[in-house]
C-alpha cells in the first residue's frame, strides 16, 4: 500500500504536534550541522561571499560614512544578518566594473 498517495487526517495534541516538530527541526539542523562541519564551502559560492563593513570599506577605499550612505541611496545595499551588516562581494565587483568602464 502506497501511504504517500492517500491523504490521512491525524488528530494530535497541542503538545504532541509540538514535540513532533521539534524533533523534526532538530534532525535537520543535526544534518545542517554535519554538513558543514565537513565541507564549509559546500556552501559558499564566491559571488555570494558576504563582506563585513570593514572589509567593504577597504576594498572601495571609501569610510564607513560613504558606505552608510550609499546603501541609504540604494547605490549598495546591505544585507543583515541578525544585527549584523554585511555587503555581498558580488555587488561590490559589479560597482567597481561600472566605475572602470570607460
Amino acid at each position: 500500500m502506497m501511504l504517500e498517495k492517500q491523504n490521512l487526517l491525524v488528530t494530535l495534541t497541542v503538545a504532541d504536534l509540538q514535540q513532533l516538530i521539534q524533533v523534526v527541526v532538530k534532525g535537520e539542523l543535526e544534518n545542517f550541522k554535519s554538513l558543514i562541519q565537513t565541507n564549509p564551502k559546500s556552501l559558499e559560492n564566491d559571488s555570494d561571499e558576504l563582506l563585513t563593513r570593514e572589509q567593504a570599506s577597504k576594498l572601495l577605499n571609501v569610510s564607513y560614512t560613504t558606505l552608510f550612505h550609499w546603501n541609504n541611496d540604494g547605490i549598495l545595499p546591505i544585507e543583515k544578518l541578525g544585527k549584523r551588516v554585511y555587503y555581498p562581494k558580488s555587488r561590490i565587483m559589479e560597482k567597481l566594473n561600472l566605475t572602470k568602464a570607460p
